[in-house]
């Protein structure tokens, strides 16, 4: 994602931060104009609010923004027959959590169930069951938190 801010001093050293301006800086840019714009990666977290920071270093001007990890879910291979394995990454949900899959809907047919680590990431492989041609949707359901993500 991108993260930007205004308002600190031209050529200042800006960090960011997730979370806590005591952990290790996710980036580090320097303000142009008195203004920065920066790509960091959003670390792997459960689900959550939580807070990005941008600190200038001689200034001590500091901004922060909210942002929600939201549960979400992937998949390899995308596409393929009845009898397919596919393996299946769930992440945002809640650590140490079961997510179950299941087909079409949350209340379909159980594909299987992943377990989280205490970063709310986790992995399993299904089968896909027998259908007609078609895209179909698949659920992953935290089994503690209820948070709920879609994948098709």
């Amino acid at each position: 994602m991108t993260v930007s801010g205004s308002g600190y001093t031209s050529g200042e050293t800006v960090r960011i931060y997730w979370n806590s301006t005591s952990s290790t800086p996710l980036a580090t840019v320097t303000a142009s104009g008195g203004a920065f714009s920066v790509s960091i990666t959003v670390p792997e977290l459960p689900r959550g609010s939580y807070q990005i920071i941008a600190r200038g270093a001689t200034s001590g001007k500091q901004e922060a923004a909210p942002f929600a990890v939201a549960p979400s879910l992937s998949r390899t291979p995308t596409s393929g027959p009845a009898g397919t394995q596919v393996s299946v990454t769930v992440r945002g949900f809640g650590a140490n959590e079961q997510v179950r899959l299941t087909w079409i809907s949350a209340t379909g047919q159980v594909l299987g169930t992943a377990t989280t680590n205490a970063l709310g990431t986790g992995s399993t492989t299904i089968t896909i069951p027998t259908s007609p041609v078609g895209s179909y949707d698949y659920v992953g359901t935290g089994l503690t938190s209820g948070a709920r993500a879609y994948g098709s």
